[in-house]
C-alpha cells in the first residue's frame, strides 16, 4: 500500500508545545509530502506547570494567530486548519468550549494523558518514561492498577458526555506503558470497560482517531487503538480518522502504510478527513 493515499495529517503538534518544528516549517513539509490538508492541533493550555502544553493563554492566542498567518500565506498549496489536542482533567483544565471559542478552532481532540483520582485529587501520567507508569500508578491508586485503569476510561467518557470533542484521540493509550505488566489486554474487565467507551462514542457520533505514533516510535507493537477495539468500532459503525500525531516534520505521515492495513483488516471501507468547515468520508 502507497502511503501517499493518505495526504493529510490532523493531529500536528508544534514548538509551542512539545512538538520540536514550528507551524511553518511543518507546512512545507506537508506541501513537500504532496499533502492536501494539515490540521495543528498541539497541546491546549492546562492550569498548572508542565513541559508538554501551550504554556498560557497568551501563547495560545499567539499559536492560533500564527497558524492564521501562514493559513492564508500558503493558501494556495494546502488547506490548513486550526485545532488542539486538549486534556480533560476535571478541576485543572479549560472547558472546551472556551477554547473553541477563544481560537475559533475547527475541531478538537480530546484525549486522556493524566488521570485523577478524585478522592485525593492526585494525577496519574500514563504517558512518558516507562518506570514512571508504576511509580505513578502507586503514588496515585496505591498500586491499584483495576482503579486506576476504570477511572482513565471514566475520565474519558465523562469527556465525551461533558466537553463534546470532535475526535477521541488514542483511545487505549493506558496500554502503552503497561506493556502486559499490570494487566493484560485480553482481560475481560479491561474489554469490558473500552466497549462501554466505544458505545458512548458511537452514541454521541464521535471520530475515533487511528493513531500511528506508538507504533513507529516503537513505544508499541499495535496502533492506538488495538485491532480488536477497531473491529468491535466497526460494528458500531463508529467514523474512523487517521493520524501520525506528528511532534517533528519527519513524522507528518509515519505509519499510514500500517494504518491503512489494519483498518481494511477491520473491515474499514473508508476514514475521515477535515474539509473547510466538516468531516467527509475518503475511500481506502
Amino acid at each position: 500500500m502507497d502511503k501517499t493515499q493518505i495526504k493529510s495529517n490532523f493531529h500536528t503538534h508544534t514548538s509551542y508545545c512539545d512538538g520540536k518544528s514550528s507551524i511553518e516549517s511543518n507546512i512545507k513539509q506537508a506541501i513537500a509530502l504532496g499533502f492536501q490538508a494539515l490540521g495543528f492541533s498541539s497541546h491546549a493550555p492546562v492550569f498548572f506547570e508542565n513541559p508538554w502544553s501551550i504554556s498560557t493563554m497568551d501563547d495560545y492566542m499567539k499559536y492560533i494567530e500564527e497558524v492564521e498567518l501562514y493559513k492564508k500565506k500558503y493558501k494556495e498549496k494546502v488547506d490548513v486548519y486550526k485545532a488542539l489536542e486538549a486534556d480533560y482533567i476535571p478541576g485543572f483544565t479549560h472547558s472546551f468550549d472556551f477554547l473553541r471559542e477563544k481560537g475559533d478552532l475547527d475541531y478538537i481532540i480530546g484525549g486522556i494523558h493524566l488521570v485523577k483520582n478524585e478522592e485525593t485529587e492526585k494525577l496519574w501520567f500514563i504517558d512518558g518514561e516507562l518506570e514512571l507508569f508504576g511509580k505513578g500508578l502507586k503514588k496515585t491508586f496505591n498500586s491499584d492498577i483495576r482503579k486506576g485503569v476504570q477511572q482513565y476510561f471514566y475520565q474519558m467518557n465523562a469527556m465525551i458526555e461533558n466537553e463534546k470533542p470532535d475526535v477521541i484521540a488514542h483511545m487505549d493509550k493506558i496500554v502503552m506503558n503497561n506493556k502486559e505488566r499490570f494487566f493484560s489486554s485480553t482481560d475481560k474487565w479491561y474489554r469490558d470497560l473500552a466497549i462501554e467507551t466505544l458505545e458512548l462514542i458511537a452514541e454521541k457520533q464521535v471520530l475515533l482517531e487511528v493513531n500511528t505514533r506508538g507504533f513507529y516510535k516503537k513505544k508499541c507493537k499495535q496502533l492506538f487503538p488495538d485491532l480488536w477495539i477497531l473491529k468491535e468500532a466497526k460494528e458500531k459503525n463508529i467514523p474512523v480518522i487517521i493520524s501520525s500525531d506528528a511532534h517533528h516534520i519527519s513524522e507528518l505521515d509515519k505509519g499510514f502504510d500500517e494504518a491503512l492495513m489494519v483498518l481494511k483488516e477491520s473491515a474499514y471501507k473508508e476514514y475521515y478527513v477535515f474539509n473547510k468547515d466538516l468531516w467527509e468520508a475518503q475511500d481506502l
